[in-house]
């Protein structure tokens, strides 16, 4: 999907695409990714420029720094929908990309009651 396809996909499912904010989110996500087969790859997450800017926010309305130590080396480097690659230690972190190609993704689903 999409990132907007898969935006919308975790919201139908009462959740929204991961946000990964700490070393403790980004353990959490590989180990959710690992645990459903999964290793070198690239995942949408829940964050975008949405202006076309350079200014990243994720889903939940924070801004994500560009110069967060969560993006891959040289990034952001031009794209509107952020991606986390998975290339092997240390080699992994946010890329950003264009928000139209197809990859993987990860919902957060919100408990309720």
């Amino acid at each position: 999907m999409d990132w907007t396809d898969a935006k919308q996909h975790c919201e139908s499912l009462t959740g929204q695409l991961m946000v990964i904010k700490t070393q403790a989110d980004v353990d959490a996500f590989l180990q959710a990714i690992t645990a459903a087969g999964y290793q070198y790859d690239r995942f949408w997450v829940g964050a975008r420029d949405q202006e076309g800017d350079g200014q990243f926010t994720y889903v939940d309305g924070t801004p994500l720094a560009s110069d967060s130590a969560l993006w891959y080396p040289n990034e952001p480097n031009g794209g509107d929908c952020v991606q986390y690659g998975t290339y092997g230690d240390p080699n992994v972190g946010f890329q950003d990309n264009p928000c139209l190609g197809t990859d993987k993704f990860v919902c957060e689903i919100f408990q309720t009651g």
